[in-house]
């Protein structure tokens, strides 16, 4: 699990790769339209006949579906999803009524066991709605399973959108089953997914679309916000990198993704390998260069290169840029020490928030979860010595302990 967690962790590094800050100018505050989600229970296609899952002596059932979204140019794909719950619900008649959900918003792979439709999540979904009334619902996003594209790596409002779409999918269908919930709603992510969960506030925020869905509060971990300095901290202090199937990955998707134009043999030394190594879903790890320029070409690691300043600018409209409601409620989390996701990000997304009219506080030291709009600088360790996957456990477990508040 360790392996994978500093995996959901690093890709937070990438978004920074390409994105400007939230109170840039060259930023756009919504980049994506988005349509009206007219779903039917028929569109969502439901598998529940896994088997009950044990976890420390409690027993889960995992219900894969899948169900239709758009993909990065808009195209109508399909995205699958999970619903976790204590098996003694599943089992239950009548059907219960939950106190809250938990819209889990998970990291970084390429490995498709690793998702949480093969696997993924289940170890989090443990600690948060273990011995409580609750449903998790957690969706792939593009790139896995249904959909059988490359990731959508790093795109924040567009896996923010497959998870809402999910959250809508599993309820719809939840509710054709005899489920009710009360209106709690923890929108959570740590690392990419602290991306993602920020970027599901913005849509329910700034979007009609998605005002409706009430986010009882987002619990939001060392994601990539403000990322101006991510770049030199990815290709200066993380080299040897820690992890730079992430860094390969961003580049590729975002270049085809967004049809940049920009001749990969000019970025990478050997992008045939590169591709091998991060296109195929079920790659998982071992690769290592001793140093950036084993992969990358000198124009990538020349901050003032034409390539590198051109690659900024595309991609600046897609950062974590918005004012959130007055009403929304937001908790942000980093560690001080993180070695993968630069602290700075969490720093300026705050300053950010603050210069908008959104005032959050800044606490650094040990504090629970229990407060409205504030920013927790937790530190860990040295840097450099896994801090950002002691910084997952923190936030996980204060997270826990704050929900376990949130029964009846």
């Amino acid at each position: 699990m360790r392996k994978h967690l500093s995996f959901f962790f690093v890709l937070m590094a990438v978004a920074g790769f390409f994105a400007v800050g939230c109170g840039s100018a060259s930023g756009t505050d919504n980049p994506y339209v988005e349509l009206p989600y007219n779903v039917a229970l028929s569109d969502i296609q439901v598998d529940v006949s896994s088997a009950l899952q044990e976890r420390n002596g409690k027993n889960y059932k995992k219900i894969v579906f899948s169900y239709p979204t758009r993909n990065v140019a808009g195209e109508s794909v399909r995205a699958s999803a999970i619903i976790v719950m204590p098996a003694e619900y599943y089992n239950a008649e009548p059907k219960p009524e939950f106190d809250f959900a938990v819209l889990m918003n998970h990291g970084a792979t390429t490995a498709k066991k690793n998702v949480p439709s093969h696997g993924g999540n289940l170890a989090d979904f443990e600690k948060l709605i273990a011995d409580k009334k609750a449903v998790g619902v957690a969706a792939d996003y593009i790139g896995f399973e249904s959909s059988g594209q490359i990731q959508a790596f790093a795109f924040g409002d567009v896996n923010a959108r497959t998870s809402l779409q999910a959250l809508i999918c599993a309820r719809k269908w939840l509710s054709s089953q005899g489920y009710s919930w009360k209106d709690k709603l923890a929108n959570v992510g740590y690392s990419q997914g602290g991306q993602t969960a920020m970027h599901v506030q913005k849509l329910v925020d700034t979007t009609s679309v998605y005002g409706s869905i009430n986010i009882t509060k987002t619990f939001a971990g060392a994601g990539p916000y403000d990322i101006s300095t991510t770049v030199n901290k990815s290709l200066s202090d993380y080299n040897p990198a820690l992890a730079p199937w992430v860094v390969w990955l961003g580049l590729i998707s975002y270049n085809r993704l967004l049809k940049m134009g920009f001749d990969e043999n000019s970025i990478f030394k050997n992008k045939a390998d590169i591709e091998s190594k991060v296109l195929d879903l079920d790659y998982d790890g071992g690769v290592s260069p001793a140093a950036w320029s084993d992969s990358l070409k000198p124009d990538m690691l020349n901050e003032s290169s034409a390539l590198r300043k051109s690659i900024s600018k595309k991609i600046a409209g897609y950062n974590c840029n918005f004012t959130p409601k007055p009403s929304s409620k937001i908790l942000m989390f980093s560690d001080s020490n993180d070695d993968v996701v630069p602290t700075k990000n969490s720093d300026d997304l705050f300053d950010c928030f603050n210069a908008r009219g959104f005032a959050m506080l800044k606490k650094e030291a040990d504090t629970d979860f229990s407060e409205d709009n504030v920013y927790i600088r937790f530190e860990t360790g040295t840097f450099g010595q896994g801090t950002h996957g002691t910084g997952s456990d923190e936030f996980m477990n204060k997270l826990a302990a704050e929900l376990a508040n949130w029964r009846n």
